[in-house]
This record gives C-alpha cells, sequence and structure tokens, in this order.
C-alpha cells in the first residue's frame, strides 16, 4: 500500500467523525428550545413544586453547561472536548457523565453487534451448502472471505 493512499484514507475518517460531531451539535439547536427549561419545567410538574427561582436556577445551569456563551464558542469548545473525549454531564441525565452512559450501553452493542455477525456468517454457510454439486467446492473454497467482504461495514474512499 501506498503511503498516501493510507493518508488520504486517514484524512477522509476524519472529515466523516467531523460532520456526523457538528451534526450532533447543531442538530438540537434547531429545533429552538431551551433544554434547561424542558427539563426544570417537567421535574416541576413531576414533583408538584412552586416555580419560585426558576429563573436563576435556569441561569446557574445555562453558566454552567456554557449556554450563556455565543454558539460559535460552545462550538469550538464542544469539538476540543470531543477531541479529548470529554462528553461531560448529560443536560437530560444530569448528574449522569455521558461517557459513564456510554460505557454502561457497551456490553450491549457488542451484544447485538455479535449476534448480528454470528447470524450474518451463519447464513453466508448456508447459502454456500446450498449451491448444486459442481459449484459447492469452488463457493466453499472462498466463502469466509466472501462473508467478510459482504459485511455492511462503512467504505472510506
Amino acid at each position: 500500500m501506498r503511503f498516501t493512499y493510507i493518508i488520504r484514507r486517514i484524512g477522509f475518517f476524519l472529515v466523516i467523525v467531523w460532520l456526523a460531531a457538528s451534526v450532533n451539535f447543531f442538530l438540537p439547536r434547531l429545533t429552538g428550545q431551551d433544554p434547561i427549561r424542558e427539563k426544570l419545567m417537567r421535574e416541576a410538574l413531576v414533583g408538584g413544586a412552586v416555580q419560585v427561582g426558576m429563573e436563576q436556577i435556569i441561569e446557574t445551569y445555562k453558566l454552567k453547561f456554557g449556554l450563556d456563551r455565543p454558539l460559535y464558542l460552545q462550538y469550538l469548545s464542544y469539538l476540543g472536548d470531543v477531541a479529548h473525549l470529554d462528553f461531560n454531564y448529560s443536560i437530560a441525565h444530569y448528574p449522569n457523565r455521558v461517557l459513564d452512559m456510554l460505557l454502561a450501553a457497551l456490553p450491549w452493542t457488542v451484544g447485538l453487534l455479535s449476534v448480528a455477525f454470528c447470524s450474518h456468517l451463519l447464513s453466508a454457510h448456508c447459502w454456500a451448502h446450498s449451491l448444486p454439486g459442481p459449484v459447492r467446492p469452488a463457493i466453499l473454497a472462498g466463502s469466509l472471505a466472501r462473508c467478510f467482504r459482504s459485511m455492511p461495514f462503512p467504505i472510506f474512499y
């Protein structure tokens, strides 16, 4: 493999990660809702609390989460945090940290991925055995490699 090919693949991967992170940042802000106000109002309705001092609490949380700063500063701070894998606290599930929530979901993700991978290998193997006699040895010789090539992995050109 040529060195430029590897650099191009890594560069394209970084562009994809940057685009995904940017969509993840800007998409919730397009709704125009205030997530802190929504969360506190929902908690006040469920708990039956009086909404006295709610604006001061909202301002305190906006200051804590950095939502009082301009959007471009929030975006730059977000990109820096993502680069360091520091996702901070979740607004929806405060005081839980996002990284802790991701690590808690990781075993389920790996389990589901393993089941999907094994079922794909099994179905490809069964398909190869269902072919007529003269074709079967040629197909089975490369069936495992063909199985892996047909997996739905993203291709970064």
